[in-house]
C-alpha cells in the first residue's frame, strides 16, 4: 500500500511539474522551425545520396566501367553536386520560410530574405577564367556542410527583424485592393533592406567572419563531441526519457539534427572524393543501428506481443507490429503503454544504448562500413542499414545482432508485464 501511494506521488510530480516544463520546451518556435526546415530538405538530401551511390557504387564492375568513362562519371556526380554540396543554400531558405510561417509573416519572403542574408554574409572569391578575365565566385565550402550553422543563425536573425518590423507596422502598406502577391513583397521591402544592411555592416564593414568563427570554434567541438560514443549515448538517454514521459522527442532532438546532417554531409563529400569516411554518428547511424523499429529499439517487443497471454497486449501487437517494421512505433509506445510505465523504463533505455555501443565499435574497428547514404526512414531496418553504408552486407548482420540482443533485454520485462495485465484481465472477468 505504501509503495502504491509513493508511486502515485512520483507520477503526480512528473505530471504537475516535469510535463508542463517539457511541453513548453517541445513547443518552442525556434526548435520547431529547425525541425521543419531540416525535414523540408530531406528529399534533396536523399536524391543527392542516391546519385552519389550510383556515381560511386559498391560494385567493382560498375566502378571499372565508370573509371573507363570519366565523362559519364562526371555527369552522374552533377545531381549530387547540386543537392548535397549546396545544402546550406536550401537550409537558409527552408529555415527562414519555416520560422516565418510560425511567426505568421509571409513565408516566401521569409525564406528569400533569409537566403539573401546568408549569401550577403559571404566574401566572394576572385579568380581568373580561361581568358584571363577576373570573375567572382561563391566559396563552395560555405555553401556546403560548413555553412549549415551559419544558415540557421542568419535565418533566425532575418526573420526576427522582419517580425519586429511587421508587428510595429514599419512596412510599406499598399491598399487592400492590391493582390497579396504584390503587397507582400512591398511589405517586406523595408525589413529586408534593414536585414541586408545589418549583415553587410557586420560582415563586410566591421569585418566579422561568422563562417570562419564557427569553423574554428564550433565545428571542431561539434564534430568531435557530436561524433563520439558519449554523445550518442546522451542522445539515446534524452530520446528515451522524453518518450517515457509521453513527449515526442523529434522536436527537442531537432537541435542535434544539424550536427547529424553535418556529419553525414562530411561523409558524402569524402565518399565522392574517394577519401576515407571519418564520421560514425551521422544521421543514418541512429535510424538503422540504434533505434531499430523506432525509439527504444522496440522492433522485437512488437512481435513478442503477438504471443502475449493478455488479450489487450495481443491486440496492441497486431496493430503495432506491421507499423514498427517501418519504424512507426507510436501505436506500441502509447498502446502498451510504455509511456509512464516504470517496468519498461530499463529496457527502453538499455536496448538502444547497447545497440549504439555495439554498432559504434563495429564501425570504428572497420567491421562494418560507415554511413553516407540517407535512405527513407520508413524502410525496414536491414534494408535501410544496407543502403546507408553503400551496400555493405555486414550491416544487415549487425542489425540482426542488435535486434536479437534487444529481444533478450526486453523479454523478462515483457513477460512480467504480460503476467500483470493477464491477471488483471482475469480478475475483471470475475
Amino acid at each position: 500500500m505504501h509503495d502504491t501511494i509513493e508511486a502515485k506521488g512520483k507520477l503526480k510530480v512528473i505530471r504537475d511539474r516535469l510535463l508542463p516544463f517539457a511541453d513548453r520546451i517541445s513547443n518552442n518556435t525556434m526548435l520547431l522551425a529547425i525541425r521543419d526546415g531540416i525535414v523540408a530538405t530531406l528529399p534533396l538530401i536523399m536524391l543527392g545520396s542516391l546519385f552519389s551511390l550510383i556515381a560511386s557504387p559498391p560494385v567493382p564492375a560498375w566502378q571499372a566501367a565508370l573509371k573507363a568513362n570519366p565523362e559519364l562519371a562526371a555527369r552522374l556526380q552533377m545531381p549530387s553536386a547540386t543537392t548535397n554540396y549546396l545544402i546550406s543554400l536550401y537550409l537558409a531558405f527552408s529555415m527562414g520560410a519555416s520560422l516565418a510561417k510560425r511567426k505568421k509573416i509571409d513565408v516566401v519572403q521569409g525564406g528569400l530574405i533569409s537566403l539573401a542574408a546568408f549569401l550577403a554574409a559571404m566574401t566572394p572569391i576572385t579568380q581568373a577564367d580561361a581568358a584571363g578575365k577576373m570573375q567572382w565566385m561563391l566559396p563552395m565550402a560555405h555553401i556546403g556542410a560548413e555553412g549549415i550553422l551559419v544558415a540557421i543563425v542568419l535565418a533566425f536573425f532575418a526573420v526576427e527583424i522582419m517580425t519586429l518590423f511587421h508587428n510595429r507596422k514599419w512596412v510599406i502598406r499598399l491598399p487592400a485592393t492590391v493582390p497579396a502577391a504584390i503587397s507582400q513583397p512591398f511589405a517586406s521591402l523595408v525589413p529586408g533592406l534593414v536585414v541586408l544592411l545589418l549583415v553587410w555592416a557586420l560582415f563586410h564593414l566591421l569585418g566579422f567572419d561568422l563562417f570562419n568563427f564557427i569553423v574554428s570554434v564550433f565545428t571542431p567541438i561539434l564534430t568531435k563531441a557530436g561524433d563520439s560514443l558519449a554523445w550518442v549515448l546522451l542522445m539515446v538517454l534524452i530520446d528515451s526519457a522524453l518518450w517515457l514521459l509521453g513527449i515526442h522527442a523529434v522536436v527537442l532532438l531537432a537541435l542535434a539534427k544539424p550536427i547529424w546532417l553535418g556529419l553525414l554531409q562530411g561523409n558524402v563529400e569524402a565518399h565522392a572524393a574517394n577519401l576515407p569516411l571519418m564520421h560514425i554518428a551521422a544521421w543514418p547511424f541512429y535510424n538503422w543501428f540504434v533505434w531499430t523499429g523506432g525509439s527504444g529499439a522496440v522492433l522485437p517487443l512488437a512481435f513478442m506481443m503477438l504471443r502475449a497471454k493478455a488479450k489487450s497486449l495481443r491486440a496492441v501487437g497486431k496493430l503495432s507490429a506491421p507499423a514498427v517494421i517501418f519504424n512507426i512505433n507510436e501505436p506500441l509506445i502509447f498502446g502498451t503503454p510504455i509511456v509512464l510505465n516504470p517496468l519498461f523504463a530499463i529496457p527502453f533505455f538499455l536496448a538502444p544504448a547497447l545497440s549504439a555501443i555495439i554498432s559504434w565499435f563495429a564501425m570504428s574497428h572497420g567491421l562494418v562500413g560507415k554511413p553516407y547514404f540517407l535512405a527513407p526512414w520508413t524502410l525496414p531496418a536491414p534494408i535501410g542499414a544496407f543502403l546507408s553504408v553503400g551496400g555493405d552486407w555486414r550491416a544487415i548482420g549487425l542489425v540482426c545482432i542488435n535486434v536479437t540482443l534487444s529481444a533478450l533485454i526486453y523479454w523478462p520485462f515483457f513477460r512480467a508485464y504480460d503476467r500483470q495485465v493477464a491477471a488483471r484481465e482475469e480478475a475483471e472477468k470475475q
